[in-house]
């Protein structure tokens, strides 16, 4: 499972269509999730790596390992955000999760994170990233997706 918010119908479609073919190829589901508010997900992204954020992703883990074809094992992969929520949600023991792989990431914010170093906001980093995932967030879902609904659906 790679669980991000940056909209896999468009944000990430290109990279994706490379990825998780590969691990298809090797006898593994792949399953791109956006994030709550994200993409084509119902809900408001409120900020980065809320408890909300971690239960949700739990739920989906729990959802995907219940499914027929799946072993009951599920292992989550992830680069920066995909990363930081995989470590955040392996500190939870869910059952179900297997393994993580991550990249770009920390599990310490406060002294190693893109947007911060030892506690302080890198400023000209935080403008480009929040204006770009205002930018995101602000479009609709995908009515290919999500029908008709989408029109009632306001982001920001």
């Amino acid at each position: 499972m790679e669980y991000l918010p940056y909209r896999k119908n468009d944000g990430t479609v290109v990279r994706d269509a490379l990825r998780h073919p590969w691990f298809a190829g090797h006898g593994y589901v792949s399953v791109r999730v956006d994030m709550r508010g994200c993409g084509d997900s119902d809900g408001f992204l409120a900020d980065e790596y809320l408890p909300l954020e971690q239960s949700d992703g739990l739920e989906v883990l729990s959802w995907i390992a219940a499914q027929a074809w799946c072993t009951g094992k599920v292992g989550m992969s992830g680069k920066s955000w995909g990363g930081f929520n995989s470590l955040q949600i392996v500190a939870h023991d869910p059952p179900e999760l297997g393994g993580i792989i991550t990249l770009c990431s920390t599990d310490d914010r406060y002294s190693d994170d893109v947007h911060y170093r030892g506690g302080c906001v890198l400023a000209e980093k935080m403008l480009y990233w929040s204006s770009t995932m205002l930018a995101y967030d602000a479009r609709p879902p995908d009515p290919k997706y999500v029908g008709e609904r989408w029109r009632d659906r306001s982001r920001v």
